[in-house]
């Protein structure tokens, strides 16, 4: 894990696409390529999503650098307003800054600021094309032996940072715990109600009660409030993840890092990245081999029965967001959603997860 963060007191947020300027681009990968002299800057494209991604062309009058890096921000004002109130805008920027203290793969930033008055983030990174990355989702089958290297990795994240604070832990204050997270309970209950609704044929008669599932949901979040806390991803599901060519599977879009119970994680992962006859196959073993992890890794996991209990619980987390993002409209495809709420709500009858929340 090399490569080093500009120092956000070094260089000013642009308050408009012009001000990516050639000096500005120049300044922005300093650290990574102190020879490089940016002549031009051009964008090509943006992906929109939950945020936006901009691919910006390089050119050089000296040294070298990228041909391409990515400017990651969160578009419209009313974006950043639905999430500035979710409090999802600043926890990327603490992890690219931390990130050669993390023990598993993710992007290379060159550049990582929090811009309060706009509402926003703006995270300069590597473009993952250069790198043939593959970006994975709930739309594709991966092999448990790639999935078990992203329980590995969670694993060791998880073990590190166990407890939040002793000696040598890195600085995580910044990470606020789950159910804090401002918002959330108005924005997941009305796009609880409005995913059901549009996603009912994909849904068993148990799920469609809309009450049931967001008092889940509500009683499911307070727990992740409890407990020993680690830091986690947020949003572990398979769309934050790519794979590299030597196999590495790698972790991005940190927008909901913070602290929390080891299980909000490894729920979503698996569930959202294994098919389903998969996930019924192998749970078992690799909760077990998380557990063994997180301990190598200096946590204090529980039992095998009482971890259990606790996946089977996190079953909802994941259940309700793409109920959200399917209900909520403009953030992930049809397609996709309702490939992860299959996966989601299968594993919710499987494993019984209702009897849990009474």
């Amino acid at each position: 894990m090399t490569g080093h963060v500009l120092d956000p007191a070094a260089l000013e947020a642009p308050s408009r696409p012009a001000g990516y300027t050639p000096s500005w681009m120049t300044a922005a990968i300093f650290s990574a390529h102190p020879d490089a002299v940016v002549s031009g800057v051009t964008f090509d494209r943006t992906l929109a999503g939950t945020t936006n991604r901009s691919v910006a062309r390089l050119t050089y009058s000296a040294g070298a650098g990228p041909e391409t890096v990515v400017v990651k921000t969160q578009g419209a004002i009313y974006r950043r307003l639905v999430l500035s109130s979710l409090g999802v805008i600043e926890p990327e920027v603490h992890i690219y800054r931390m990130r050669d203290q993390l023990p598993l793969e993710i992007p290379l930033a060159y550049f990582a600021t929090i811009d309060r008055p706009r509402r926003r983030s703006i995270v300069v990174m590597e473009d993952l094309n250069l790198r043939s990355a593959t970006f994975n989702d709930a739309t594709m089958k991966l092999d448990v032996e790639t999935v078990a290297q992203g329980i590995d990795s969670l694993a060791r994240m998880h073990g590190k940072f166990w407890g939040l604070s002793g000696p040598g832990m890195p600085d995580v204050s910044w990470a606020e715990r789950a159910w804090r997270m401002r918002g959330w309970s108005l924005f997941v209950g009305l796009g609880i109600r409005s995913g059901i609704r549009k996603m009912s044929d994909a849904l068993p008669n148990e799920l469609r009660d809309r009450p049931k599932v967001t008092k889940a949901w509500r009683s499911y979040m307070e727990g992740v409030d409890r407990g020993v806390p680690t830091l986690l991803h947020g949003d572990a599901h398979v769309g934050n993840t790519y794979s590299l060519p030597d196999g590495t599977l790698a972790w991005l879009d940190w927008q909901v890092a913070r602290g929390g119970s080891w299980h909000h994680d490894f729920g979503e992962f698996l569930v959202s990245a294994l098919d389903i006859e998969d996930r019924r196959n192998h749970e078992r073993n690799l909760l077990e081999r998380y557990l063994d992890g997180v301990a190598q890794a200096g946590g204090a996991p529980p039992s095998f029965d009482e971890a259990w209990q606790l996946y089977r619980q996190s079953i909802v987390y994941g259940l309700s967001g793409w109920l959200t993002v399917a209900g909520l409209g403009g953030y992930q495809t049809p397609t996709l959603c309702r490939a992860n709420i299959d996966r989601y709500a299968t594993a919710f009858v499987d494993l019984d997860t209702g009897s849990l929340f009474g």
